[in-house]
């Protein structure tokens, strides 16, 4: 059956680049997992989690109620970092449901954000491009002009 509270609580974060991330916080909720365990395997495997990109370790206040004190550190995860995570937890039925609601929600957020690109807001590959087509014309302006000069200059 699947786990609905899981899917309800699954947030994923847009990072700076635009790409989605999220963290073993929300992954140890999910997965009815403890977050020590969770944070533990990212650390134990961090060579293999940068092979896919840097892992961002963050600090946040711990909530009221929660055991220790101080601050909860965590880790935000990129799409590919956050599967190879699952890969490396035990399978039982709540790991399994979050495993695709994650896959879905990664998803899904990838959509969002590609929509948010509207054509008054090129993104930045778009951006280049343009700009790189306006310094062609420019050249192309440029040279005419060297070429009118050189000619005007040869004829005197």
């Amino acid at each position: 059956m699947p786990n609905t509270e899981a899917g309800a609580n699954l947030k994923l974060m847009a990072a700076e680049d635009g790409n989605p991330v999220t963290t073993t916080l929300v992954i140890a909720q999910s997965t009815n997992s403890e977050h020590r365990a969770v944070l533990q395997l990212v650390r134990t495997h961090l060579t293999r989690f940068e092979e896919f990109g840097l892992v961002a370790f963050q600090m946040r206040p711990r909530p009221a109620g929660q055991h220790g004190g101080g601050d909860v550190t965590y880790a935000v995860l990129n799409e590919y970092q956050a599967s190879l995570l699952l890969t490396f937890m035990r399978n039982n039925e709540v790991v399994i449901d979050f495993k695709v609601q994650l896959i879905q929600a990664f998803r899904q957020m990838r959509e969002e954000l590609q929509q948010r690109h509207t054509p008054d807001e090129p993104s930045d590959a778009r951006a280049l491009a343009l700009k790189a087509q306006l310094l062609a014309r420019e050249t192309e302006t440029l040279a005419s002009a060297l070429i009118a000069t050189q000619d005007a200059v040869e004829n005197e």
